[in-house]
């Protein structure tokens, strides 16, 4: 154990899997189980929220979560300034936020959503960005000091609360002759980032207290300025790429339905798809984000100290180890498709598109692992004119192919620029490799 840790990057990494191994196990069942009370169409109601869960997290939570990342890695006598200097703004944003979310849920799930039975899901949602943004700074500022424990013990304990709650929930309900309402899943998210959050801040009490004794001095300080410099483009990149990401969720169902499907078969698909295929294909991802994470402020601090070699070895690692994961994960997914579906889900569809969908897996694992290298190194808006390039692409390709292909026809796309996302990206890192 002293050996490995004499690596963080290796013992974090590690860390990292461990704890989200032990959540996917969870949420692996958890998924099933939700998919069997909430039916294929519920799923899809479900997933039409994920693009505004995915732009409000970003923009409190992950864009701050890597700024302060690569700020305290970079900082070595005082690391937790720029952690403080991030709260001034994160929390303030938070709050802006969610009172927003919960003021317009109506008007979101009606005109941008397209899907009306959204509205109560977004309003409970909007109590989650508070504590969750928080969270994130602590994870930035763990994950900068390359410190991983406390984030991995607060991710598990977070799933524990998010899926206990809403199984005892749903057992409450269904022995009181009541169906259980599908804003049960959003409760639970935000009972579990409260949990994470309280976990979060338990730990970070207990470090400063350690640190203060030590009597830490600080020398170096990191101005709003220079935060600024790295905020503001990515809260722009994310702001963008979560509006075109939302349209893309939004135009699934809707082209499905000029496809000759009704309402309600279309969300079911789309469920499907989004509520049991794609789960199963980001599994490994449990270990290629991992990487990712501690990526970013490993390659910042061997940047900042011009040791141009080690970067050049975490590439060629990372995209050895990527490919071989992937190339495992087509065989397996693609022979056992069909059984997954029908064994795991009871939905002999979901296993014909779990196959289709298995060559996309080694695009996905390199991608995850090389857009860590990219933001590491600063490359922030390339990183966001390849993905908006890409997206508004396949944004194109869905209303001209979906409406006479149905939903294979997605899948395909999602291949194709998976596909030139990684040799965009490998090729930006081309003089590094």
């Amino acid at each position: 154990m002293r050996s490995l840790q004499k690596h963080p990057l290796i013992f974090g990494t590690l860390l990292l899997t461990g704890a989200g191994l032990i959540c996917r196990f969870m949420g692996f069942f958890y998924r099933i189980y939700i998919s069997r009370i909430f039916d294929a169409e519920g799923m899809g109601i479900h997933s039409l929220i994920m693009p505004v869960v995915g732009l409000t997290f970003s923009l409190t939570g992950a864009c701050f979560q890597t700024c302060i990342s690569k700020f305290v890695a970079e900082q070595k006598e005082n690391e937790k300034q720029p952690f403080t200097l991030a709260l001034t703004l994160c929390v303030p944003l938070a709050l802006l936020i969610s009172l927003l979310l919960h003021r317009l849920a109506e008007p979101i799930s009606r005109l941008w959503l397209a899907e009306p039975r959204c509205q109560p899901l977004l309003e409970v949602f909007s109590l989650a960005i508070l504590p969750s943004a928080i969270n994130s700074c602590i994870k930035g500022y763990c994950y900068g000091r390359k410190k991983t424990l406390p984030p991995c013990i607060c991710q598990i304990i977070e799933q524990i609360i998010r899926i206990g709650s809403v199984f005892l929930l749903v057992d409450t309900l269904q022995k009181q002759g009541t169906t259980p309402p599908l804003v049960i899943m959003v409760l639970g998210m935000v009972f579990g980032e409260l949990a994470s959050l309280l976990c979060a801040l338990l730990f970070h009490f207990i470090d400063s207290a350690r640190r203060k004794r030590k009597g830490t001095i600080a020398t170096t300080q990191i101005t709003y300025a220079t935060f600024f410099s790295m905020l503001l483009p990515l809260i722009s990149n994310r702001i963008f790429l979560n509006v075109l990401q939302s349209m893309e969720t939004v135009a699934i169902p809707v082209t499905l339905e000029r496809y000759g499907l009704t309402r309600s078969e279309a969300l079911s698909i789309y469920g499907v798809f989004t509520g049991m295929v794609m789960p199963l294909l980001f599994f490994p991802t449990t270990l290629t984000g991992s990487i990712s994470v501690l990526l970013l402020p490993s390659v910042s601090e061997y940047q900042a100290r011009g040791e141009y070699g080690k970067i050049k070895s975490a590439i060629r690692k990372n995209i050895t180890f990527c490919l071989t994961l992937g190339i495992l994960s087509i065989l397996f997914f693609f022979t056992c498709g069909p059984y997954l579906g029908k064994t795991i889900y009871d939905n002999e569809l979901a296993g014909s598109y779990i196959r289709i969908a298995s060559f996309i897996s080694p695009f996905l694992y390199l991608n995850s692992t090389l857009s860590g290298i990219l933001q590491g190194l600063g490359k922030t808006t390339l990183l966001f004119g390849i993905n908006v390039s890409l997206l508004i692409i396949r944004l194109f390709f869905i209303h001209l192919t979906i409406p006479v292909f149905g939903i294979p026809a997605y899948l395909y796309l999602l291949l194709f620029t998976q596909l030139v996302q990684f040799l965009l990206y490998y090729r930006s890192l081309r003089s590094y490799v």
